[in-house]
């Protein structure tokens, strides 16, 4: 790549949190842009039951009031965080837990993403939290209550997201909330593989009923550095301001149609005379799978991306003023 397009990328990908998901050893994303789609490429796809579109921390996110999101049980241990592990999602809080539990068994926290094969002492694991805390709770048949990892973090206010990251190495727990860590916890067990599908939202496991947004849901396998940690979470603070001349979205100079589509896009122009130099794809791990170069528009573009993974794009117009950057999404 030119080094005088370096830079640019750099920034372009700073610039939408969407396309920025640390990807080396993603399992799934669910960034919940309309639809729970899985956005890794790998087909986890979820399933909607209920929930409620709402402004999320980067786009659109669901409203989860006593529902859940389905997501399947894949081959091979993907969702069952037997090895080392890595849980990362947006949360916003509608109203606390009406119990406080002082043991972490009863029934007094929100669940927000798990795995259950039923209430009581079957095979289990899911990460919950109440008042000021976040609990990772695994679960086998051969156990009694189980057990329970349960760290102080600070009380949580409503109707404000937060940037929750769950990091699982051997028996070890460690705990992030907007890029600061608050501790670790040990369970002298490791989670076993749970037949049953992953869940997002309220497992109706004893817990109460869920009631907040949740965004931005990735899994990992492996356990993310504290600099990964903080590229996720800083890449929800929005365009890098820096640079003026990068816009978000859909722009009144042009146009992308169908979107999200199947793999192919138009690119329309509002004004035909508009002096582009250059139309670039980028995937989420800042390689361009499209381009093309232009001195004058007189025409649509139209943008094959059939033959890439299914997932999140980040496409660049660049003109002789300014750089327009939109998200497309191949299904």
């Amino acid at each position: 790549m030119k080094k005088k397009y370096a830079g640019i990328i750099g920034v372009l990908i700073l610039s939408y949190c969407h396309v920025f998901a640390q990807t080396d050893t993603l399992v799934a994303y669910y960034p919940f842009n309309g639809n729970a789609n899985d956005s890794s490429g790998n087909g986890f796809n979820g399933a909607l039951n209920g929930q409620i579109p709402v402004t999320g921390q980067c786009g659109g996110a669901y409203k989860f009031t006593g529902t859940f999101i389905t997501c399947g049980d894949p081959a091979g241990n993907e969702f069952d965080l037997v090895n080392n592990a890595s849980i990362s999602l947006w949360m916003k809080l509608y109203s606390f837990p009406a119990n406080v539990p002082s043991s972490g068994l009863n029934s007094g926290y929100f669940i927000l993403i798990g795995k259950d094969v039923g209430p009581g002492d079957n095979d289990k694991w899911f990460l919950a939290t109440y008042r000021g805390h976040l609990v990772i709770h695994i679960n086998d048949q051969s156990q009694v209550n189980g057990n329970w990892a349960v760290q102080t973090i600070f009380p949580f206010a409503l109707n404000t997201f937060y940037h929750i990251v769950v990091t699982k190495t051997d028996y070890t727990y460690k705990f992030y909330v907007n890029g600061v860590f608050y501790g670790f916890q040990t369970i002298p067990v490791n989670i076993v593989d749970v037949a049953a599908p992953l869940i997002i939202g309220d497992l109706q496991d004893g817990s109460l009923s869920l009631n907040a947004a949740i965004d931005e849901v990735m899994i990992y396998h492996g356990a993310l550095t504290e600099a990964k940690i903080n590229q996720l979470y800083n890449c929800s603070q929005g365009p890098v301001t820096a640079i003026s001349t990068i816009i978000q979205d859909q722009q009144p100079d042009f146009k992308i149609y169908p979107n999200p589509s199947f793999g192919k896009f138009v690119l329309s122009f509002a004004n035909q005379m508009i002096e582009v130099k250059n139309v670039s794809v980028f995937n989420v791990l800042g390689e361009k799978v499209f381009e093309q170069e232009f001195q004058l528009y007189n025409r649509d573009v139209i943008i094959d991306l059939g033959n890439k993974p299914k997932g999140v794009y980040l496409l660049q117009l660049q003109t002789r003023k300014k750089i327009m950057v939109s998200k497309i999404s191949v299904q």
